[in-house]
């Protein structure tokens, strides 16, 4: 059977998307989950300078476009190997079912995360906007996506994605446009001198400023090193072999870059203008973007004179995009559940393996219930530590891929040191009673990218063995990539 055909329920199909979904299919999935949950609320506290965050999500997206993609391409086209995964690649390159392994069940335990904090919180605001109990909505919406993911092959469930991000992107372009038309740009600035905000003005829409203080340089390293997160998950990495032939990935790696930077700057700039459109009302970090956005529109019907219900649908088109984010993650959770499966001898059909799948699918539905029903973590913070550990895995991850030296024992000792360096410097008090973290301004995911990175390339110069095989591999890559 061709690669390009679907086969079994959640299996990545490969080799059938053009530039435009490729794009949409793995670059936003990190983008939104940072510009439109996380980050809204936090720029309208604290001002421009939390937008290096932003700067450091599309640097991030951009190098892995530019550098990583093709050559994961190149290198399944040029082996003539049957790769359709990072996972499959970490295994074909270096032969090891622990590492693969490895990385598999880092990986699922991120997705499963970050699952887990979008299901809460979608499940929050479809419970405050409908009036139904909160639990209730959280079964009612993993049933639906789990139905959904069995009906939809991967395809068309990306032309959907692709089209409500576009529609966002669009939505919050009109809010923005929308707001300089009732008002001046000297308005604008009257409003942001009433409202007080620390440091005034001119310091809150400083890039280089960050809640009213001058912002250091570890502190900027760290917000920008955030980006690393989007190169230790499978989402790009996987990108490169759906596309259905070099010339649609080209065109999804530019578009890819266009569509993030566009998404970015235009999210940005209504989370600074959500603060003077809402006034006399102020931003709390615990505003939900679903909040700001609903005072948003009213605070812009009501001068605009244009009928309030179109917030419905407005709110309505937010609530379908974090559905689409969050199945887009339980998705790739599945299919990194599905590497780590062994091969089962009962399964000898495609109808026993789909039995498999569904089964794997309740399984990991009713782990996120258990997170969200009985655990009840509090999504923003969930979501942060799940990208600080991505970011761990960033370098090993790149140096797969880019360098012919980097060996198996090398891979292997910068993922578990970077694993290990972020839990202590998260999690465990060292100065004055505070963390690393806090103590030096550097997050734990620059910091343990930074040792794994160094760990790999020094674990690896001592124990890589000359392969000519691998050699003539890696040179044709090389010239593939011109």
């Amino acid at each position: 059977m061709s690669r390009s055909k679907r086969k079994y329920l959640f299996q990545n199909d490969q080799n059938t998307l053009n530039g435009a979904l490729l794009a949409g299919n793995n670059s936003m999935a990190e983008m939104l989950l940072w510009s439109l949950v996380l980050l809204p609320p936090v720029i309208g506290v604290y001002g421009a300078g939390v937008c290096f965050i932003n700067i450091g999500l599309f640097v991030g997206t951009t190098f892995a476009w530019l550098f990583l993609v093709k050559r994961l391409r190149s290198y399944r086209d040029l082996s003539r190997k049957t790769i359709g995964s990072m996972w499959e690649f970490l295994y074909d390159r270096y032969r090891s079912v622990i590492l693969k392994d490895s990385f598999l069940v880092v990986w699922l335990l991120i997705l499963l995360s970050m699952t887990a904090a979008l299901l809460e919180y979608g499940s929050k605001v479809i419970s405050k906007t409908v009036g139904m109990e909160y639990h209730w909505v959280a079964v009612g919406i993993v049933v639906i996506l789990s139905i959904y993911m069995c009906i939809l092959g991967n395809k068309v469930r990306s032309v959907i994605r692709s089209i409500f991000y576009i529609i966002l992107l669009f939505v919050f372009f009109v809010l923005v446009i929308s707001l300089f038309m009732v008002n001046k740009p000297s308005e604008l600035l009257d409003i942001y001198g009433k409202l007080h905000m620390k440091g005034g003005t001119s310091v809150y829409l400083n890039i280089l400023y960050y809640n009213g203080t001058q912002t250091g340089v570890t502190y900027i390293i760290s917000m920008v090193g955030m980006g690393l997160g989007c190169l230790g998950l499978p989402f790009l990495f996987n990108g490169a072999f759906e596309a259905k032939d070099s010339h649609e990935l080209d065109r999804g790696r530019v578009l890819s870059i266009l569509y993030t930077g566009v998404m970015i700057v235009v999210i940005s700039v209504w989370s600074l203008l959500n603060a003077v459109c809402i006034y006399p009302l102020k931003v709390t970090l615990d505003s939900g973007i679903d909040e700001l956005l609903r005072t948003y529109i009213a605070a812009l019907c009501h001068k605009l004179e244009v009928p309030t219900e179109i917030r419905y649908v407005i709110l309505g088109v937010l609530v379908i995009t974090l559905l689409c984010l969050t199945e887009r993650i339980f998705a790739m959770s599945m299919e990194v559940a599905r590497g780590l499966l062994p091969k089962m001898k009962w399964i000898r059909n495609e109808k026993q393996q789909n039995v498999a799948d569904i089964g794997l699918l309740v399984i990991l539905s009713g782990a996120l219930l258990v997170i969200v029903g009985i655990w009840k973590p509090e999504y923003q913070k969930l979501i942060t530590v799940s990208w600080e550990y991505a970011s761990a895995m960033a370098a090993p991850c790149i140096l797969a891929v880019v360098w012919r030296a980097a060996s198996r024992p090398g891979i292997f000792a910068g993922l578990f040191t970077g694993l290990a360096v972020c839990s202590v410097w998260y999690f465990v008090p060292m100065i004055e009673g505070n963390t690393l973290a806090v103590s030096t301004e550097l997050s734990a995911g620059t910091a343990s990218f930074v040792f794994a990175l160094a760990v790999t390339i020094i674990v690896s110069m001592f124990t890589h063995k000359k392969n000519e095989a691998e050699k003539k591999l890696f040179d044709q890559i090389k010239l593939d990539q011109r």
